[in-house]
């Protein structure tokens, strides 16, 4: 399924509204990556939300194995790459059990699944809006922010 179907199309009004986007990455230092998907409006259990998450997790497993990937991180597994899934608390109980049966699948691929609720959207929106302080510790050079596309060779 390619991004240009109409379901995979980007839409800024969906709680997933851009599937071949990387939300955030971070690199850890010690080899592997935290990639993270924010869903930051309820999450409903409909076949086209079901399908924009199934792409999104498609295009994060297949960067994880991608060249470019494994050059930054080192070669994926559950244990040094997770997929962590941030979703709005108000969230369908039969969506986010439909996230958690992506669980096997995204381990077969190398990769664990994290899924928290947020907890204070004014924060995440605050913190993915504001620029980082002058005495921010944290390892910015390593994060990657709303990193449109993946390589292409998966």
């Amino acid at each position: 399924m390619k991004p240009t179907d109409d379901v995979l199309a980007d839409d800024v009004t969906h709680p997933i509204p851009e599937v071949g986007a990387c939300d955030v990455k971070g690199v850890r230092k010690g080899g592997g990556a935290d990639l993270v998907i924010v869903i930051a409006t309820p999450f409903e259990n409909d076949e086209r939300s079901r399908r924009r998450l199934v792409q999104k997790f498609r295009n994060y497993l297949g960067h994880i194995v991608s060249e470019e990937f494994v050059r930054e991180c080192g070669s994926p597994s559950p244990e040094s790459t997770a997929i962590v899934v941030h979703v709005h608390p108000d969230s369908d109980s039969k969506a986010l059990a439909f996230i958690e049966e992506c669980r096997g699948w995204i381990y077969d691929n190398h990769a664990s699944l994290v899924v928290k609720k947020l907890a204070n959207q004014a924060l995440v929106t605050t913190a993915m809006t504001q620029p980082p302080s002058a005495t921010s510790t944290a390892p910015l050079s390593h994060l990657n922010v709303r990193q449109k596309g993946f390589e292409s060779s998966y």
